[in-house]
C-alpha cells in the first residue's frame, strides 16, 4: 500500500493510495468522505497529523 499526503490549501490535504496484491484500498478512503476502486482511490483530510495517525491504523487492520 502506498499512501500520499499534498497540501492542497486552505488547511486541506488530498490523500491518495494505491495497493497490489488485492488490498482495497476504496474501503479506507470511504471511511473518511472519499472512493475510488480497490488499488486506487482518495479522500480529502483537514488535520493531517491526526488523520494520518486514524489512515494508517485503518491500513494496519487491514494488513493484519
Amino acid at each position: 500500500v502506498a499512501v500520499l499526503f499534498r497540501e492542497v490549501g486552505g488547511g486541506q490535504f488530498r490523500v491518495s493510495f494505491r495497493s497490489k496484491y488485492g488490498i482495497n484500498v476504496a474501503s479506507v478512503a470511504r471511511l473518511f468522505g472519499g472512493g475510488g476502486h480497490k488499488h486506487s482511490a482518495g479522500c480529502m483530510v483537514h488535520h493531517l497529523e491526526k488523520d494520518k495517525e486514524r489512515i494508517l491504523a485503518e491500513f494496519e487492520k487491514l494488513t493484519e
